[in-house]
């Protein structure tokens, strides 16, 4: 018996159908166990094979497509999802169940619908359709920006370093010459 119910269609019941009676002889303690499905799914699908034999090719394919309840305010949800979407890349805010629903009520009120109700069950199914994160975004502390930019210009400063000639003799306030070899020796180890 398998732990989770899961729906299968017309033509993977007349293929289990087929394997029970050849491969196992109409035992089905046996096929339950060695297919995982349960026995009772198997028992019923044996009754109704006739009936599902009987339909076409193009109806066996149609099992629970586009099954399920409408959308009933299709247009409130497309101008929402883009909405999220700019918002995700244009804006440094968290989208938040709080601001999508002031949105949702703003579009509505927008396009003249009264009864559309925006709960945190309604965010939570959009959220779902269409595979939207509202998961709050971790920041980079100031202290961290701050080192990451000192890096990034030490970084720069590095890769503008002067030419071999100019590292051998650079001159100092003091007018003294000062010699650069180890930078040189790894300049041309890297080349």
């Amino acid at each position: 018996m398998s732990a989770t119910r899961r729906s299968y269609t017309i033509r993977e019941k007349i293929d289990v159908i087929n394997k029970v009676r050849n491969m196992y002889a109409n035992n089905l303690s046996k096929a339950s166990r060695e297919l995982g499905i349960d026995r009772k799914c198997l028992r019923q699908w044996l009754q109704q094979e006739e009936k599902l034999n009987a339909l076409t090719l193009e109806q066996q394919d149609l099992r629970k497509q586009a099954a399920g309840r409408k959308f009933k305010f299709p247009q409130v949800e497309d101008l929402l999802l883009q909405w999220v979407h700019n918002e995700q890349i244009n804006s440094t805010d968290n989208i938040n169940y709080k601001r999508i629903r002031e949105k949702a009520e703003e579009i509505a009120k927008r396009l003249n619908i009264n009864t559309l109700v925006a709960n945190n069950k309604w965010i939570f199914n959009f959220c779902q359709r269409h595979n939207l994160v509202t998961r709050r975004v971790r920041r980079v502390k100031r202290k961290n920006a701050d080192a990451q930019v000192l890096a990034f210009e030490h970084l720069q400063v590095l890769m503008e370093t002067p030419e071999d000639e100019e590292l051998d003799k650079v001159k100092d306030d003091s007018n003294e010459e000062k010699s650069y070899p180890d930078v040189r020796k790894r300049r041309e180890k890297n080349r």
